[in-house]
């Protein structure tokens, strides 16, 4: 009996979750494209946090210290060395984390150093940041073995795929942008042009004209990828995307992905 009422139960919460998530488009139903654009701010004016410099001032003398020493720790360090073998190594074997430690490492690296950079305002770790900042544009691409979609064990290039960490990535470069491009200028400007043009190939563009999985636009599935893409893939087009025709564009697509 108990079986029975556990078994009913269960096929209640099954059939409920599916009709709770066949309802989409909640953002889409609230704002046309055209309401949207009334809303949208322009690239120029969207400022949620000051750039490097006297605002960062008021955070607390403890927690700004905390993330100097930790940044201090990482100065002239390496970042890492990928091997296409490593990389290799989850279709042959199926260990991700080889590739994984040194990718998300290298991540890891650059936002404490943007971190300590912003806190301590003296110029000390821009060289490390920049170094970080190219390394990382330099990777053929920011996904993950393991979400590497083709059968072959190395991504195609011609057809990137925007997975949880490429979309991530994107992130913290746009953030490393925003915030402290004017010290990046001063060394040279193309270090923020590299970032402006990487996350438009990569991310910005790709996710305008593809219709992947995680978008459900033909009725996929969706998970945990959708909401973490789309925030990462927001906060790209928010803070680096200064074309507003395609920033409307891509803000509206990701409602509708929602």
């Amino acid at each position: 009996m108990k079986t029975k009422i556990c078994m009913v139960c269960l096929l209640s919460l099954v059939l409920s979750i599916q009709g709770w998530a066949q309802e989409r488009n909640y953002l889409t139903q609230k704002h046309s494209k055209a309401s949207l654009q009334q809303l949208l701010i322009s690239q120029e004016q969207f400022k949620p946090y000051p750039e490097a410099g006297k605002g960062w001032e008021q955070v607390s003398e403890s927690l700004k210290r905390l993330y100097i020493v930790e940044a201090e720790k990482l100065l002239g360090t390496s970042w890492g060395e990928l091997k296409a073998t490593e990389f290799m190594q989850f279709k042959r074997t199926g260990n991700r984390n080889v590739f994984e430690s040194i990718s998300f490492g290298r991540r890891n690296k650059l936002n404490v150093l943007v971190l300590g950079e912003l806190f301590e305002n003296k110029g000390r770790f821009i060289d490390d940041i920049i170094n970080g900042v190219w390394i990382i544009c330099e990777e053929s691409w920011w996904g993950v073995p393991a979400h590497n979609g083709n059968q072959d064990p190395l991504p195609d290039l011609a057809n990137k795929y925007v997975d949880l960490f490429d979309a991530e990535t994107g992130a913290a470069l746009a953030w490393t942008h925003y915030l402290l491009k004017g010290k990046l200028d001063k060394v040279s400007p193309f270090v923020s042009r590299r970032i402006a043009d990487e996350l438009e190939r990569r991310i910005i563009i790709p996710c305008l004209n593809t219709d992947y999985n995680w978008m459900g636009v033909h009725g996929e599935s969706l998970n945990n990828w959708t909401p973490w893409i789309c925030s990462n893939w927001l906060t790209v087009v928010l803070l680096c995307d200064t074309n507003p025709e395609r920033r409307l564009d891509a803000v509206y697509r990701i409602m509708q992905s929602l």
